[in-house]
């Protein structure tokens, strides 16, 4: 059991990593874990930065290539809701682009 918030965790997260196993792990991993899970379920960066206590956008925006879709799917609603038929193919080719170049 904790003593208290944060007291000794590092030891406990050792502890809890050895008894299953577990190698090369940082809790760090989980948060972006998190992040990439609840990216690829469509959740927008402000979502993302709520869940993970993040201050400024700035630090969310490292996670900006794992919701892509999310984006091209908004824009994909927008135009069928105004009744165009213009597809969003070339945005989402462009999006790729941006994410393969390290954009």
């Amino acid at each position: 059991m904790l003593d208290g918030p944060y007291v000794h965790f590092d030891q406990y997260w050792q502890e809890a990593l050895t008894a299953a196993g577990i190698k090369n792990f940082r809790f760090h991993d989980l948060r972006h874990t998190t992040a990439s899970m609840l990216a690829a379920q469509g959740a927008s960066l402000l979502e993302i930065a709520d869940v993970l206590g993040h201050k400024t956008l700035a630090m969310v925006k490292r996670y900006s290539h794992l919701a892509q879709s999310h984006e091209i799917a908004a824009i994909e609603r927008m135009v069928k809701a105004k009744g165009c038929r213009t597809s969003t193919m070339g945005l989402a080719n462009h999006k790729l682009s941006e994410v393969q170049a390290g954009a």
